[in-house]
């Protein structure tokens, strides 16, 4: 999945049309329209923005599976008790 992809699904989770994430982020609507079907990648800044906006880290704006601390340390614990 490409970012734009990544970003497209994020936004349609929360509910939100292209206009609408135009306006809770100040980012132009035809930029986010561009980086969704992929002809801008995006600056930092903007894409920090959009993650924000979205509510979202930019690893999952991006496209990475996002493992929290407490997911892992609960899986290792069970590893650990399952091995004594």
């Amino acid at each position: 999945m490409t970012r734009g992809q990544c970003m497209a699904e994020a936004r349609h989770k929360a509910g939100l049309s292209q206009a609408d994430l135009a306006d809770l982020s100040g980012i132009a609507r035809v930029t986010i329209g561009r980086i969704e079907c992929g002809s801008h990648a995006g600056y930092i800044s903007t894409i920090e923005i959009l993650a924000d906006a979205l509510g979202i880290s930019i690893d999952e704006y991006i496209g990475h599976e996002v493992v929290r601390k407490e997911d892992t340390c609960t899986e290792a614990k069970s590893t650990w008790q399952t091995l004594e």
